[in-house]
């Protein structure tokens, strides 16, 4: 339907129309809320770099290298760790695969035998 002076709005749409307010205003609150928080935390930086001595800083700086050199660390265990998952997944489908193919072999010779044996 078109837009217009005779245009009536049905009962969905009307609902449709709520639920987009209502998801929109839940999304401003949730911006609003964001934003407020971003400013409590510029303003405690602020707070911060007034109270802290350039030594006071370097050291923090210092700190934040090391957990940043740490964490790489252990990302890269963790990468270790995943590849060899990965090796070890495969490993165990060849496996499984070739003691499926096996078990079928078997009762392929073993069905052989007894058909085999009847004759």
């Amino acid at each position: 339907m078109g837009e217009g002076p005779f245009h009536h709005t049905t009962a969905p749409e009307k609902e449709k129309s709520q639920t987009d307010e209502d998801n929109v205003d839940a999304e401003l609150e949730t911006l609003q809320g964001a934003i407020t928080e971003t400013l409590e935390i510029h303003d405690q930086v602020n707070d911060c770099n007034e109270e802290l001595t350039p030594e006071e800083f370097q050291h923090l700086d210092k700190q934040l290298d090391d957990l940043f050199i740490a964490l790489d660390d252990i990302e890269s265990k963790n990468d270790n760790i995943h590849a060899q998952l990965l090796q070890l997944l495969h490993s165990n489908r060849e496996i499984r695969q070739q003691l499926q193919q096996y078990q079928n072999l078997e009762v392929d010779n073993s069905d052989k035998q007894i058909t085999e044996g009847q004759n």
